[in-house]
């Protein structure tokens, strides 16, 4: 098999093994390629091949990275979670979710 074909079924296979024993994907990416890379198993012979794949993963790495946590800031509605829990007009606050006016009375 060609330099990229090893160099991808390496990184997957370490992501989905990272991922069977709870340790995070990108660990098993990295791992993945050392194993197959010169450091260690020397199967990449054409290095400028491999090094432009690894560009390329960085930058998805990056990108979904930045996915995660643009879902972690974002409420419920998909809405920026600008406002500190338990704050008056936050979804978690006791005054209910609304965030505008005149709470109610009794």
């Amino acid at each position: 098999p060609t330099c990229p074909v090893v160099l991808c079924l390496a990184t997957a296979l370490g992501g989905l093994l990272a991922a069977l024993v709870d340790l995070p994907h990108t660990l098993g990416y990295i791992l993945g390629g050392m194993l197959v890379g010169p450091s260690c198993l020397d199967l990449i012979t054409r290095v400028v091949q491999a090094e432009t794949l690894a560009s390329f993963g960085s930058i998805f790495m990056l990108f979904g990275h930045g996915l995660i946590y643009s879902q972690h800031y974002r409420g419920p509605l998909g809405r920026l979670n600008d406002r500190a829990p338990g704050s008056p007009g936050s979804p978690g606050s006791p005054s209910g979710g609304g965030g505008g006016g005149g709470g109610g009375g009794g």
